[in-house]
């Protein structure tokens, strides 16, 4: 159903305003245009300095008149979801002093009758009587605050109740219904509406856990739009991605976040975005794409899936009655699946069109995208697909299985019932499968998680599952043979993806100065005290040759495992199209960031979607650089919007460089390059292709410790 249609009537109210203000631009133009000639028709003979000037201000006036009216169409409040605006509110009236009462003798009294009043309020929202509740705001509450309150501290009240009334607005103006039920949007900013914390599956909670997803409760009345869910349990990481030896977030963390413009179309291309992390961190709460949604004209969904050992764990003990599904491992690419049927059904009452959908995603990410080409259980929910700087790997089950069996013996330890983990593996081959999965039932989400935990509280050993059912096996298999989800694609990465992976995977060891490489981070201004990078790495030195090797020949790596991939898809399909993104490095950034990170992993989703204040890229973005950066932005959300569109990245890109297909054949177009210098982008085709049995040639004559080291960084894509 149209997403005008079953929007509320206040979003007819809306359609009614933005129309009026534009039949007044016009009119105040025209009066204004005609006024203008008028006098300039009466002054005709006062010389040709004269005309000129009224002319002038002519062109002001209309200027300034057309682009007030355009900020009065364009404008809006953003304010939070109610609740959260109520409970703002509330807590600001919980907190006024005595003397902020007319009668402070009676303050208690008249403070417990305000909060009396916004109970209220709070009733008459979650029953989504919204015209109700406006009419409480301005008439009884904003009554009792100025016959209560002394005025100076009135206006303070009075802005948050019209924020209160501005969000429950937008809630009543933003109702969608779905199939398990209706739900209020927000007013996001920058010109888009957001449906937040909608749950796609039932908690995966209790028996649920390791068992495939299934199907929300419907609800009655009108949900509101919360960004008060969790991520998936996972360890809590800083922003440099160091683990800090604790956890975060619950078990209970299957929903989605919907981003589109405010507009009334129908048929919007749909952005479906699986995050990365490791398999084991992030969440949609990294991903504000309120923008994004508007200057591309998509619907974005932003998914939540099981991390670590909820969502990937095969163990042959657990649901010996569940479904092949339940017995896979895969939970969370089960998880993806099912966000993706559920955007099927119900995506259209949003304005987007379930039969123009683009999977996406960014390392592990940009990994499951090409796990759900491979996937059977996913044929048909999708049409274009964008692998960005994919890692990872697909575990035969026997690995698996030794990875599940691992964490019962470190639990085992864990609760004290063996001494060690010798002890443990002795002791868990006596129980049986009925007590294995009674045991990893009983224990908590935090224990569960600790059992595949590093020392430094981390968890780098999780990866989907060669199953046979959810995904067939490994890529490279199921590539070469054909048999996938065949859709056009984008494969790329980064020119330099290891360097920020140098300081976070050798940070404790020593330099030839006895300073640590993670002082790296002290050099670029991440952490104090503050370092230059003659301190940590003298200029000639042996450090640098080493940082150098390490980081090169693994970051050629990484593209030589996403080259071996597009070359085998190209084989089966004609469109395909790969990226190289090299914006950070070379003549883009300052100094020292363009050596020590450069175009380092995740770098590019910046100019992809726009800036990130979580981004470790932010720290080389000057006003000098400003310029480039923004045309390389510019250009690259205008590929990704015509991709998204069409399955071509040139379609409406007339002005843009061809991005053309990816070839076989030798010295012929492979990829795009994407960089700026400091004024304007710089976007060509490459001929460069990367072999991984080449590099691992070049790798393996390297002299210690570069060759550990580099290997050590190539791990993730090495394995299997």
């Amino acid at each position: 159903m149209p997403f005008f249609i079953i929007a509320q009537p206040m979003s007819i109210y809306f359609y009614i305003i933005t129309i009026y203000y534009i039949y007044v631009r016009i009119i105040i133009n025209y009066i204004f245009n005609n006024l203008i000639l008028l006098i300039y028709n009466k002054i005709l003979k006062g010389g040709v300095f004269l005309k000129k000037l009224v002319f002038a201000i002519s062109v002001f006036l209309i200027c300034a008149v057309s682009s007030t009216c355009f900020a009065i169409q364009s404008s809006s409040s953003v304010a939070p979801e109610p609740i959260q605006a109520l409970d703002s509110l509330s807590n600001q009236i919980e907190t006024l002093p005595s003397s902020a009462f007319k009668n402070p003798k009676t303050s208690d009294t008249q403070k417990q009758a305000l909060l009396k009043q916004i109970k209220d309020t709070y009733s008459l929202v979650q029953k989504a009587n919204f015209k109700s509740a406006v009419n409480k705001l301005n008439k009884d509450i904003k009554k009792k605050i100025t016959v209560l309150i002394v005025p100076s501290k009135q206006p303070k009240l009075i802005e948050g109740m019209n924020t209160c009334v501005v969000s429950i607005k937008n809630a009543s103006k933003t109702i969608i219904t779905t199939e398990y039920g209706k739900i209020a949007g927000v007013d996001a900013g920058f010109g888009s509406w957001k449906w937040t914390g909608i749950p796609y599956a039932k908690p995966p909670v209790g028996e649920l856990r390791w068992k495939a997803p299934v199907n929300p409760e419907a609800w009655q009345g009108v949900r509101l739009s919360t960004e008060d869910f969790t991520r998936c349990t996972q360890p809590v990481a800083n922003k440099q991605w160091l683990p800090q030896n604790k956890l975060m977030g619950s078990e209970d963390c299957l929903y989605l976040n919907i981003f589109r413009p405010k507009t009334f179309k129908e048929k919007l291309p749909v952005y479906f975005w699986i995050h990365g992390g490791g398999n084991v961190m992030g969440g949609a709460d990294d991903y504000d794409l309120s923008n994004f949604a508007n200057i591309t004209n998509m619907v974005v969904v932003v998914i939540q899936y099981r991390l670590g050992p909820f969502g990937w764990f095969y163990n042959t003990a657990l649901n010996p009655d569940g479904t092949a599904e339940d017995k896979s491992g895969n939970y969370a690419n089960l998880d993806m699946i099912q966000a993706l049927k559920w955007v099927k059904n119900n995506i259209d009452s949003f304005g987007g069109d379930h039969n123009n959908v683009t999977i996406a995603g960014e390392s592990a990410g940009g990994f499951q995208v090409m796990n759900l080409m491979i996937s059977p259980l996913a044929k048909g929910l999708f049409h274009k697909a964008i692998s960005q700087s994919a890692a990872g790997s697909n575990a035969p089950v026997q690995s698996a299985s030794a990875l599940s069996a691992s964490a019962v013996e470190k639990l085992l330890v864990m609760d004290g019932t063996c001494k060690d983990l010798d002890q443990a593996a002795t002791y868990s081959k006596t129980m049986t499968n009925t007590q294995i999965e009674k045991y990893l039932r009983s224990k908590s989400a935090e224990d569960i998680a600790k059992s595949v935990m590093n020392e430094s509280g981390g968890i780098t050993s999780i990866t989907s599952i060669a199953d046979g059912l959810v995904l067939s096996g490994p890529l490279s298999k199921a590539f070469e043979s054909g048999n996938y989800n065949h859709v056009p694609v984008i494969i790329g990465c980064n020119s330099d993806e290891m360097k920020p992976f140098f300081p976070f995977t050798f940070g404790s060891a020593s330099t030839t100065t006895g300073h640590k490489w993670a002082d790296i981070y002290n050099v670029l201004g991440l952490e104090q005290p503050s370092m230059s990078l003659d301190d940590v790495m003298p200029a000639n030195s042996t450090d640098i040759q080493l940082f150098d090797t390490v980081t090169n020949y693994s970051s050629s790596y990484w593209k030589s495992a996403l080259d071996g991939y597009t070359r085998l898809l190209k084989k089966h399909q004609d469109d395909v199209y790969s990226y190289w993104f090299k914006w950070g490095s070379e003549n883009s950034a300052p100094s020292p960031f363009n050596y020590l990170f450069g175009a380092g992993h995740s770098f590019d989703m910046d100019f992809f979607f726009g800036p990130n204040s979580k981004s470790l890229a932010g720290s080389a973005y000057i006003d000098a650089n400003k310029n480039g950066r923004e045309a390389l932005q510019n250009a690259m959300s205008s590929y990704l919007k015509s991709f998204s569109l069409s399955g071509n990245p040139n379609t409406n890109n007339s002005s843009l460089p061809i991005w053309k297909k990816w070839s076989n054949s030798d010295n012929t177009s492979k990829s795009i390059i994407l960089t700026a210098d400091y004024n304007k982008a710089k976007i060509s085709m490459s001929n460069t292709e990367y072999s991984r049995e080449e590099i691992e040639l070049e790798v393996n004559k390297l002299p210690s410790p570069a060759k550990e080291m580099t290997y050590a960084l190539m791990w993730y894509l090495y394995q299997w």
